[in-house]
């Protein structure tokens, strides 16, 4: 199926917490998704996850902060790899535009 990872028009953020997941390919131990983050920050407490995952962001903005207290700033272009176990959390999401993320999970 073909569509537009750049396409948010059918997506309500008002309806919604800010941020939505869309599975793009599922293959074995790897998923590839679109995340639309708009205003969304990560809730209380840390991510930790047992898989790896590799982020880039294709529109807008993120900031993105580890426990060891690097932070990293991601604009159009930009990527990071988030090691298994390595927590972290979102901290800022761009809403004009929204920020539009597209993560790899290997597992």
């Amino acid at each position: 199926m073909e569509s537009n990872v750049l396409n948010t028009s059918d997506i309500d953020f008002s309806a919604i917490d800010g941020e939505v997941f869309n599975e793009l390919v599922s293959f074995k131990n790897t998923k590839i998704e679109r995340i639309v983050s708009s205003g969304h920050v990560s809730s209380e407490g840390w991510m930790d996850q047992s898989h790896f995952e590799w982020v880039t962001v294709i529109q807008g903005e993120a900031c993105v902060i580890f426990d060891t207290n690097e932070t990293f700033v991601l604009k159009t272009g930009d990527h990071l790899s988030i090691p298994p176990r390595q927590k972290h959390r979102v901290t800022y999401t761009s809403t004009n535009p929204e920020c539009i993320w597209i993560a790899v999970h290997i597992k």
